[in-house]
């Protein structure tokens, strides 16, 4: 379940010192709240001379309301600088159940297989999903190169062996493919 809620033993009047910065797992309804982290700042700042340097997380559901407000409590309380994050607003967010995933039916053994492998494993994994979901975003939209092209070919010799570097270029000029040819 990934969260602390319902378990046994743990007092309701406890949960608060558990909460984090987003809902826990799929059933966690519990999160620090966006003023929570910003009174946190506010409570440090007089003894820092610069920033914090403090992420202000926020839902999927804030709206550009919820962030001018953020913006505003900072202000009033002399906060040096903060940043502000809206939760599933980056492709490469660490740890998204959805993207490691292959359906929503998978998410939670996704997960138990993350936290399972040792953390190399781990990064690869997340890694490659990531490349994986840009590569699709890119293919759908991508630009396709004439079947004739232009180009530029560079030859180098490293170690006792040439090297050409090539492009291929779009009709603008703009270049569209690279290789590199090793003999």
């Amino acid at each position: 379940a990934m969260t602390l809620e319902g378990a046994p033993f743990l007092k309701a009047e406890h949960l608060a010192v558990f909460d984090c910065a987003s809902p826990c797992g799929k059933i966690g309804k519990r999160s620090l709240s966006i003023n929570s982290h910003i009174l946190m700042m506010a409570a440090a700042q007089p003894f820092i001379s610069g920033a914090i340097s403090k992420t202000i997380n926020m839902p999927n559901e804030a709206t550009v309301e919820d962030a001018k407000n953020a913006y505003m409590l900072s202000w009033k309380l002399a906060l040096k600088a903060n940043a502000l994050y809206r939760d599933g607003s980056k492709l490469s967010q660490p740890l998204n159940a959805s993207l490691l995933a292959d359906g929503e039916e998978d998410e939670d053994e996704a997960v138990e297989q993350l936290i399972a492998a040792p953390a190399a494993q781990r990064a690869v994994q997340v890694t490659e999903k990531i490349v994986e979901r840009v590569v699709e975003r890119l293919y759908r939209d991508r630009e396709k190169l004439p079947n004739r092209r232009k180009g530029y070919t560079q030859k180098a010799v490293v170690g006792g062996h040439k090297v050409y570097l090539r492009t291929g270029e779009f009709d603008d000029g703009r270049l569209g493919e690279i290789f590199i040819d090793m003999h």
